[in-house]
């Protein structure tokens, strides 16, 4: 009975990682991915409109374009991350979603780290997520 109950916490567990996070407003977020250290920051210029999303590590640097609204009831985020098996390879890749409007009721995710290589690649076709 004890291993069902820790196979069901290690299954939901896995799933809420599939759920999309939003990353703050004008701030860099830090993600080990297979042992590559990458970094995210999001850069919004004002209360509403274009945003910059800027992937780096010691090896590349991207800077993906994105919008956000800060209105109060708004609250669309430059980008969100979630984690789910993209490659193939082991370990889970974090997918890069990015708002397709101003009200941030859809998303797609173009890119995704590999956790192969820890590097940027294009996720063709993109993933596409009503929020």
């Amino acid at each position: 009975m004890t291993g069902l109950i820790i196979v069901g916490i290690f299954l939901a567990a896995s799933r809420l990682q599939e759920v999309p996070r939003s990353l703050d407003y004008n701030a860099t977020h830090t993600f080990s991915i297979g042992g590559h250290e990458v970094m995210i920051e999001t850069k919004s210029f004002d209360e509403e409109g274009p945003a910059k999303v800027i992937v780096s590590s010691d090896h590349f640097r991207e800077v993906l374009d994105s919008l956000s609204n800060q209105d109060l009831y708004m609250d669309v985020r430059p980008a969100s991350v979630s984690w789910k098996n993209i490659d193939g390879k082991r370990g889970r890749d974090l997918l890069i979603w990015i708002p397709d409007g101003p009200t941030g009721q859809h998303h797609t995710a173009s890119v995704y780290l590999s956790s192969g290589d820890g590097t940027l690649h294009t996720l063709i076709p993109p993933l596409q997520r009503q929020l």
